[in-house]
């Protein structure tokens, strides 16, 4: 069966986003970005102290209070428009683009606006499900987003699982993600 649907800016960043909720890297980098910064403030209110500016002291380990404590509550909008910005500029002519995919004998193919894919089932790496999304990971590091919102998604899913059946690739139900 042939399934249809059209992807959005909304659904690039909600894939882009979920990968990156789950990435140690982008954890590492929050923290050090808000120890790096924490401790920039301590080192500065080091100086100042030494250099018995303490009034200045006193706000600049404020400002380190209220960084230690905002960063965490505004780094994850920031990484939001930095991933928007990023997706507006490289995806643009992909937005609002009819897309179809079918199974046949063991592929999965792909079509869009001149472009056809043909991917193995057993290239699949694993399927991730979302309130909005079904998330489908190619070993090779592409994606498949497939919106819940496509007319036929409960047939879509039964295909896909039957397809799915015995390469032994998990499948994540986690209808609760939400970015930050």
């Amino acid at each position: 069966m042939m399934y249809r649907f059209i992807l959005d800016e909304d659904d690039y960043l909600s894939h882009q986003l979920f990968t990156a909720s789950g990435s140690a890297i982008q954890k590492k980098t929050m923290i050090r970005t808000w120890l790096m910064g924490v401790l920039f403030f301590l080192i500065i209110s080091l100086v100042s102290y030494l250099s018995d500016y303490t009034k200045l002291t006193n706000y600049i380990l404020i400002m380190a209070a209220v960084f230690l404590v905002y960063f965490p509550l505004r780094y994850p909008s920031f990484v939001k428009r930095s991933y928007q910005k990023h997706l507006r500029e490289h995806y643009k002519n992909k937005f609002g683009v009819a897309s179809e995919i079918e199974f046949k004998e063991g592929f999965l193919i792909c079509n869009s606006i001149g472009i056809e894919s043909k991917i193995k089932l057993s290239e699949f790496e694993e399927v991730n499900e979302t309130a909005n999304h079904i998330l489908v990971k190619v070993r090779s590091g592409e994606s498949l987003i497939v919106p819940k919102a496509m007319d036929d998604i409960e047939q879509f899913k039964l295909e896909l699982v039957s397809n799915l059946e015995g390469y032994h690739i998990p499948w994540h139900k986690k209808l609760d993600w939400k970015w930050n």
